[in-house]
């Protein structure tokens, strides 16, 4: 038996998802994982679908994509506000955390982007416009692993807590748009509107606890 590391629930290790709170528990990618899943997505979506059935499905999602375009916009915001100025102040490790944070911020912001672009208008069974969504969700997917992967300094235990806890939600974010596309389902993407917004609480008091830390290393 295996433990979701989000909730701590036992769970068996043939399942994908915590039926507990829902983690994925097979993690993404490697770096060499994306580029396969890429290639083979490609060679999955060759298949064309009628024309008619894209108009209508992207009637359906307007409403489920206003509220993922919204999340998105607030997130983008969030994250560019959660870049830390450099202190002389800060510890070696501390300065390590903050510039991994940047650049890792910096990642998640502009796959967020193009993602929110590409969900705005949305061209379902263009080959091109589904490559280049897979392509965005599995580098946010690869940035939740990396977030997992980094020990931050006591100091900052609380910031990298609420910033990986919105990483979690995006995460769960991808999955739901990933699925909604493949379903066609517009309340999928309602409900990854729903996870982004989750994430963005968590990005606000990661950004409101990184302010405090830099207000307090600053004199």
């Amino acid at each position: 038996m295996a433990f979701c590391s989000h909730c701590g629930k036992e769970v068996s290790e043939d399942v994908s998802f915590c039926p507990d709170c829902g983690e994925r528990l097979k993690k993404g990618f490697t770096p060499e994982e994306k580029q396969k899943y890429i290639r083979e997505l490609e060679a999955s979506v060759k298949e064309e679908k009628p024309a008619e059935k894209a108009k209508t499905t992207k009637k359906k999602w307007a409403g489920g994509i206003v509220v993922l375009i919204t999340a998105v916009i607030i997130i983008i915001a969030a994250v560019a506000i959660c870049t830390p100025t450099r202190l002389p102040s800060l510890t070696a490790s501390e300065q390590n955390y903050c510039t991994t944070i940047v650049d890792h911020s910096s990642t998640v912001g502009e796959a967020l982007t193009k993602l929110g672009d590409l969900m705005g208008e949305p061209q379902i069974g263009n080959d091109e416009w589904t490559l280049d969504v897979a392509t965005q969700l599995v580098t946010i997917q690869l940035a939740y692993d990396e977030t997992l992967e980094v020990e931050p300094p006591s100091s900052m235990a609380a910031i990298h807590y609420h910033y990986t806890q919105a990483m979690w939600h995006y995460d769960r974010a991808t999955d739901l748009i990933a699925e909604g596309i493949d379903t066609m389902n517009a309340d999928l993407i309602n409900q990854a509107g729903s996870e982004m917004e989750a994430g963005t609480e968590y990005i606000n008091e990661a950004t409101r606890l990184l302010s405090d830390f830099k207000a307090a290393h600053s004199t």
